[in-house]
Parts: structure tokens; sequence; C-alpha cells
């Protein structure tokens, strides 16, 4: 015979995760909007190796599989995604990115799990951003003032 079954809790407890859950999302959602809202507009990945968040299965011993964080365009738009990623714990332990594109997760798409976890990486990945968006404007800062020279050498040529 079947022991009494406690519905109305499980009812109780899924209803409080759903609430949960959807505030998480609703709010992992703002902060991606204002992240794009920048307009950075650079892609950019986590490499650090304590970036890497292993996976609970791991092939071999001395490579950690698991995946990173970073800003990219899926299907045409900007978003935080999750990117496969491993770590050869012999070498440097240099982070390598999954060559493969189709392999990357919109964040806001990915597992709950996976959410949750790359919440501790988002300010990383704002400095990093930070980082990166500095040197491309020092780049493109460079670029004008040739620009403009070129500019200024042809306006002295007859035409």
């Amino acid at each position: 015979m079947i022991d009494s079954i406690d519905f109305a809790g499980l009812t109780a407890a899924a209803k409080h995760l759903n609430q949960l859950s959807d505030s998480f999302h609703a709010t992992l959602t703002k902060i991606q909007y204002e992240i794009i809202s920048l307009g950075v507009g650079l892609e950019v990945w986590l490499t650090d190796r304590e970036t890497v968040i292993p996976d609970s299965k791991q092939l071999y011993a001395n490579v950690v599989t698991g995946w990173t964080l970073g800003l990219t365009k899926c299907d045409g738009a900007w978003c935080i995604a999750l990117r496969p990623a491993q770590v050869d714990d012999f070498g440097k332990g240099d982070v390598e990115l999954s060559e493969n594109r189709e392999e990357i997760t919109p964040l806001l798409e990915a597992p709950r799990d996976k959410r949750i976890a790359a919440l501790k990486l988002i300010p990383a990945l704002v400095a990093k951003l930070n980082a990166e968006a500095k040197r491309a404007a020092k780049v493109m800062d460079e670029a004008l003032e040739q620009a403009k020279a070129l500019d200024a050498s042809l306006s002295d040529i007859p035409f």
C-alpha cells in the first residue's frame, strides 16, 4: 500500500520555487539589459582559469571541463552567454574556449543551476568589458588621429 503522499506540500514548495525562479530570471534579464544598453559592442569572454565553472562530470583527470561567461551575439542579438571551456592542469592552465559557436547558450536560456552559478561571474565580466572598452577606445583614438592626418594630406592634392 502507498503511504500518504504530501501533494499539498509539494504544490506549495513548487509554487514558491517557481516564484523565486521567476524573480531571479527577471533580475538577470534586467542586469543583461543594463549591460547591453551601454552599447559596448565588443565580444568578450572570461578566460581566467578561476572563471571556468566545472561540470560535475570530468572525463580526464588532467583536464577540467566546464563553461565560462561572456558577452556575444546570438542569433543577431547581444546577450550574456555561456560557452564550453576547458583548462589543462598539466600545462600553464590556459583556458580553451570551444570553437563551436553552436554550443554557446544565452544565459537567460540556460538551466537554472547554471544561471545561479553564472551570477558570481557577472562582476568579472563587467570588469573585463570595462578593460576591453578602454583598450578599444585607445585603438579607435589612434585610428581617428591617423585618419584625420590622412584626410588633411589628401586635401592638399589638387583635383
